[in-house]
């Protein structure tokens, strides 16, 4: 799992593209732009909260699946501090 996160703004697109870490990706910025009809600015609650829903899905079913992935996030959201220890658990159970 490659987490890449960080305040928004702060250039973690620029410098660490998730979309060329080599595995599958999901980055939820650019997920609820596509939401907000292509547009980065004044989006929604409602539709932050679809695409952090969506990357909730997207990372269960990698760590179900035990295949790497990679996101990209900014601090504003308990998926960035929760989901990095739920990897590690999932292991452990299944020893």
């Amino acid at each position: 799992m490659i987490v890449v996160a960080g305040p928004p703004g702060s250039g973690k697109s620029t410098a660490f593209p998730v979309s060329q870490s080599g595995v599958d990706a999901f980055n939820i910025d650019d997920r609820a732009a596509e939401l907000n009809q292509g547009s980065h600015r004044n989006i929604p609650r409602e539709i932050r909260s679809q695409a952090i829903k969506e990357c909730e899905d997207f990372i269960a079913e990698h760590i179900r699946a035990r295949r790497s992935f990679a996101i990209e996030t900014t601090l504003r959201s308990e998926i960035t501090f929760a989901r990095p220890r739920r990897p590690r658990a999932t292991v452990s159970r299944s020893k």
